[in-house]
Parts: structure tokens; sequence; C-alpha cells
């Protein structure tokens, strides 16, 4: 299970195996939870607003520039 926890409003969004993808807007605060990561990657506006948990524990982002581009979920 991944949880992506806002610590700014923010756009993320994660696309699936089959190339959808699934845009939610996050509010400070907010917790948006995927049960199933396979083959799931990510887009946020900037990675330093953003704690990724992967099975509750906080994942490091390499990229704390202003976009996190292509970031596989599964590979945390």
């Amino acid at each position: 299970m991944v949880e992506l926890r806002s610590k700014a409003d923010m756009w993320v969004t994660l696309r699936d195996a089959r190339k959808v993808d699934h845009t939610q807007f996050l509010k400070k605060g907010e917790v948006f939870t995927v049960d199933d990561a396979r083959g799931m990657t990510l887009l946020a506006s900037k990675a330093a607003d953003l704690e990724v948990l992967v099975n509750g524990k906080v994942m490091v982002l390499a990229d704390e520039g202003v976009f996190t581009r292509g970031l596989p979920l599964d590979r945390l």
C-alpha cells in the first residue's frame, strides 16, 4: 500500500501500466491511498510538498526539484 500525504495544496497524477492517468487534487494534510501501486508512476508538482509512505514507512524522494515525473511507486 502507498500513501501520498500532501504538505500543501497540489495536483498529483498517477499513471497506471496501461498508460491511463488518474489525476487528484490534494489539499494540505490530505492523504491519498493507493492499494495496488504495481506498474504505477507518479507525477507531482513539487516533491518537497509530498510525503510518500510505502507500507507505513516514509520514503525519501530523490527529486526535491520543481516536478517529480515518472517516479515508479512499486520500486520505492
